[in-house]
């Protein structure tokens, strides 16, 4: 069980208790007793509730994009990293770093159904080069020809 969730519990003992005891509580549960006590006393939020104010979109406007984005892959149009920055602006009229598109992708990318999104694959970028298949051919047909010259010399 993550930290996280046993410091939920903890503090949903904490309530049912009339006088709480942190000590008790947090050796119960595993926890630490000082970030217990905090955040039964509201000194101290949760890393889900303090990276929300640090995020460029709450949780509820990221779902938001998402189905959107979704939707115009559904549809047939498939929104391009620098489409996706200008939603992402008119959701919350502040622009998205550069590098933003490509974190947010990454972080949601079992959830997104956009090819565009998802970048190329540096091994096959490299496979479909044109030079390097041409080179692979021409070594083919040396070969080819190495091979019939052995064998019809023998004969």
């Amino acid at each position: 069980m993550a930290t996280t969730d046993r410091i939920e519990e903890a503090l949903a003992a904490l309530a049912l208790q009339d006088a709480p005891n942190y000590k008790r509580t947090a050796k119960e549960y595993g926890v630490c007793r000082t970030v217990l006590s905090r955040r039964h006393k509201g000194l101290c939020k949760s890393i889900q509730e303090a990276r929300e104010f640090q995020q460029l979109l709450s949780s509820q406007q990221q779902i938001t994009l998402i189905n959107y984005i979704n939707e115009l892959s559904e549809a047939g149009i498939p929104p391009t990293p620098a489409m996706v920055r200008v939603f992402a602006f008119e959701i919350c009229q502040k622009w998205p770093g550069n590098h933003w598109v490509e974190r947010f992708v990454k972080t949601h990318q079992n959830i997104l159904k956009s090819a565009y999104l998802q970048g190329f694959d540096l091994k096959r970028k490299r496979a479909d080069n044109y030079y390097m298949i041409k080179k692979y051919f021409e070594l083919v047909f040396i070969l080819v020809l190495l091979w019939f010259r052995a064998n019809n010399t023998n004969r």
